[in-house]
């Protein structure tokens, strides 16, 4: 397993090679910020459900709200 991490600009001397992957950078903060818009959800932060119909539920309730934030509806 290698990081994957974008080198800071303002680091001027500390210029490592180091395996960079755009395409992935892009795609994992894409998952990362999903990720951190159902953490805003304190109920799915903790799995209190029994079943998992009820868990996925809650999770496209979740979904369908954020949808609805961003389209401001």
């Amino acid at each position: 397993m290698t990081s994957n991490i974008k080198e800071n600009p303002l680091d001027g001397d500390a210029k490592q090679e180091r395996y960079f992957d755009p395409a992935l950078y892009k795609r994992r903060f894409k998952i990362e910020k999903a990720d951190a818009w159902l953490d805003s959800f304190k109920a799915l932060l903790v799995r209190f459900e029994k079943t998992n119909k009820t868990w996925m539920s809650l999770h496209y309730l979740t979904f369908s709200i954020l949808l609805l934030r961003k389209i401001e509806v």
